[in-house]
């Protein structure tokens, strides 16, 4: 074999035939050495290699695809392995690992071979990287472009969220929190009498209701493994995606899955393949769907009315008079004391932003408070926000009028 020209020659080859003819080649350079071969996409060795877990080494005399990918301002950058041929120190062991990225049936994969000492080396080292891949510490699953990545940030932002500081009606929010905390204490029960232990919860309403919020907080609170799931495009195609989103769940249940706006992810040509994910012959124990929707007449009537698809379904709508009162009242008793409403004008303000989503009573605070700064008197605050109430108010009857024109 022809080290130097071994990816150049192997990536000339057919798609269906290059599995093959590298696992040949490779036999042929070691022939009493085993070959673990697969595709795994668990196999996540930059990954792992970036914690620390092992010493990577690309070997020099032929030429390594590696791509540079910028996670954003201020991170490091990092590689990805396209086609290369490592070397890699683990627990004192000497492994050879070879990837290699190609395009199968219109669906891009990748495909790794793993030479050791034994078999048992090569599996051990495989299961190791897969295991650590599959864990979470600190992070964020989230499924973008047909490939998981592990986002902190994230992370960060669905522990600063909490039912606490959530504002709903106290029926639904409770509602919600014993719902979850039943199904989790239930799964010795449900075992028992051989009912499948997996729940579907869809959030339906319109935007800016807290929907979002409660996600995170139902995230937090639950403390799973979370599976965020940021778009189904990828060169693979949706339905590869979605069963590589469900295998994944499948390997680390009990976990979550979360789709958001799930009408724009699931269309009539994804729907068969997402309703036999979800509740096919596939054993699901263990795995929570959790999606919202703003627009429930888009979905298909199989997806949300059919027993155990989505089993439970939680209306977010306007706030009312109360709620409204209650989120006002909590953004005015963080403000500096110069900047606080009235009583009297908390109530007024509560009246008129009758029809008010949470998003447009954030929108009057925060334009309010970046108004007032201009001029930080006492008690302008109160002219400020009224004022403001009134413009928004007046911007949402001439949006509505435009889309029901539409």
């Amino acid at each position: 074999m022809n080290k130097e020209n071994f990816f150049s020659e192997a990536l000339c080859q057919p798609a269906d035939v290059l599995p093959y003819y590298v696992s040949q080649k490779l036999a042929e350079k070691y022939p009493e050495t085993p070959i673990l071969e697969g595709e795994d996409i668990s196999f996540e060795i930059e990954a792992y290699e970036r914690d620390g877990q092992c010493d990577v080494v690309c070997v020099s005399l032929l030429h390594n695809q590696i791509k540079t990918k910028w996670k954003g301002v201020g991170k490091k950058l990092q590689r990805q392995y396209e086609n290369a041929w490592l070397s890699i120190i683990w627990q004192e062991h000497i492994i050879d690992v070879v990837l290699m990225t190609f395009v199968n049936e219109g669906y891009r994969t990748r495909f790794h071979w793993i030479v050791a000492e034994s078999r048992e080396i090569a599996e051990n080292f495989f299961r190791a990287v897969c295991d650590w891949s599959s864990e979470t510490r600190g992070e964020i699953l989230v499924f973008d472009e047909g490939w998981w990545e592990k986002d902190e940030e994230l992370y960060a932002a669905v522990k600063r969220a909490s039912f606490d500081d959530l504002i709903l009606p106290d029926n639904l929010k409770q509602g919600i929190i014993d719902d979850f905390n039943r199904f989790l204490a239930a799964r010795e029960t449900y075992e028992q009498h051989g009912i499948p232990w997996k729940r579907g919860v869809l959030l339906v309403g319109p935007p800016g209701n807290g929907k979002t919020h409660t996600v995170k907080a139902i995230v937090n609170h639950l403390g799973l493994p979370c599976l965020y799931v940021k778009t189904l495009t990828s060169r693979c195609g949706a339905e590869v995606s979605l069963q590589r989103i469900f295998a994944r769940a499948r390997q680390i249940k009990p976990c979550l899955i979360v789709m958001e706006d799930i009408d724009a992810l699931i269309n009539n040509n994804t729907r068969s393949f997402f309703l036999n994910e979800l509740d096919g012959f596939a054993e699901n124990n263990g795995v929570l769907v959790l999606a919202t929707t703003n627009y429930p007449k888009k979905l298909d009537p199989a997806m949300v009315n059919r027993p155990s698809r989505f089993d439970r379904k939680y209306h977010f709508g306007l706030p009312e008079k109360n709620e409204r009162l209650k989120y006002l009242r909590t953004w005015s008793e963080k403000l500096h004391n110069d900047a606080r409403l009235s009583e009297e004008v908390l109530l007024r303000i509560t009246k008129q932003t009758k029809g008010f989503s949470f998003a447009y009573l954030k929108e009057l605070v925060l334009s309010s408070l970046m108004q007032w700064v201009e001029n930080p008197t006492k008690g302008l605050m109160d002219t400020v926000m009224t004022e403001r109430a009134t413009k928004l108010l007046e911007q949402m009857k001439t949006t509505d009028k435009k889309s029901a024109a539409d």
